[in-house]
C-alpha cells in the first residue's frame, strides 16, 4: 500500500514554508532628528539651535571641526542664526 497523505511528508524536503516578518506600520525605526547648530555672527562660533544665552561661555561655543568629529561631516545640520531674517523660519542652509 502507498500512502500519498500529507501525514508522511517530510518537514525538511517538500513544501517550504515561508517566513514573513511580522506586519508592522514602520519596518524601520524612525531615526533621530540631526542635531542643528547656527554660525554666530557675534563670536564666530556654532551654537545649538535652541540655544539662548552668552557666547562667553565655552561649553556653548563649538567649532565646526568639533562638530565633525562629534557627529560626523553628515550628522548635523547648519540653521541660519535666530534673530536674523533667514533665521527666522529656521532655514537650512
Amino acid at each position: 500500500m502507498s500512502d500519498t497523505g500529507d501525514s508522511n511528508a517530510n518537514p525538511s524536503r517538500g513544501s517550504r514554508t515561508l517566513m514573513r516578518p511580522p506586519e508592522t506600520e514602520n519596518r524601520f525605526p524612525a531615526r533621530e532628528p540631526k542635531p542643528q547648530f547656527y554660525d554666530c555672527g557675534i563670536c564666530g562660533s556654532m551654537h545649538w539651535s535652541e540655544w539662548n544665552g552668552d557666547c562667553r561661555e565655552d561649553q556653548a561655543r563649538f567649532d565646526v571641526e568639533d562638530l565633525d568629529k562629534r557627529y560626523s561631516s553628515d550628522g548635523w545640520t547648519e540653521v541660519a542664526m535666530p534673530g536674523t531674517e533667514d533665521g527666522e523660519d529656521n532655514t537650512e542652509l
